[in-house]
């Protein structure tokens, strides 16, 4: 049952230290220092005798406090051990007390089935979603170079079909002003020329 604070010299070191700590704590984190205060209770306890409780006070509502309190609670403890190797012996446990009066919009309980819906992880460090394996598409062949109305050009070099300008085998057969003709026409053209040779 806490009892009323004890002003002796090593309950007052105690105190100081824990003080001290929380603050710095706050501080690393990026915490306002008006969001959180402590307070020490001497105790006295039948299986551990006496000692002292840390009690954690939210003087100012933010989810992502009341979220990550646990972690503020043990990086404190920690802190504690770290600087008294022998707290543990005297430091019975930490409780926390919400004074947020006019900060907090949680004033009623919800309904019951509130609590039946699985919770929404808000882990900052929650592993997120592989991103989609995109298959980059293999490119197409280039095209054949056509006219406005689709012909092939009779021209220098290549063969029909090929995507480069055809050339008739003898030049004094080739059309005049190099005209478009299909590639059906250009090899019947070829073949009645070389029945003419």
């Amino acid at each position: 049952m806490p009892l009323s604070q004890d002003d002796s010299s090593e309950n007052a070191t105690r105190t100081q230290l824990v003080q001290v700590l929380l603050r710095d704590v706050l501080r690393r984190h990026g915490i306002p220092f008006n969001w959180v205060e402590s307070q020490m209770l001497v105790v006295a306890s039948r299986s551990r005798g006496s000692g002292m409780y840390v009690r954690l006070i939210m003087k100012h509502w933010d989810d992502r406090l009341i979220t990550h309190a646990f972690a503020l609670q043990n990086t404190l403890l920690a802190d504690i051990a770290r600087f008294e190797p022998r707290a543990f012996d005297w430091l019975h446990g930490v409780s926390w007390q919400l004074d947020v009066d006019g900060s907090c919009p949680h004033t009623f309980l919800p309904h019951k089935t509130y609590w039946q819906e699985p919770a929404i992880p808000a882990t900052p460090g929650a592993a997120a979603a592989p991103a989609p394996v995109v298959t980059p598409p293999t490119p197409a062949a280039p095209a054949a170079p056509a006219a406005p109305d689709g012909r092939i050009r009779v021209g220098a070099g290549g063969t029909a079909g090929s995507g480069t300008p055809v050339h008739d085998p003898r030049p004094g057969d080739r059309p005049p002003g190099g005209r478009w003709k299909t590639a059906h026409g250009l090899r019947k053209h070829q073949a009645n020329a070389a029945l003419n040779r």
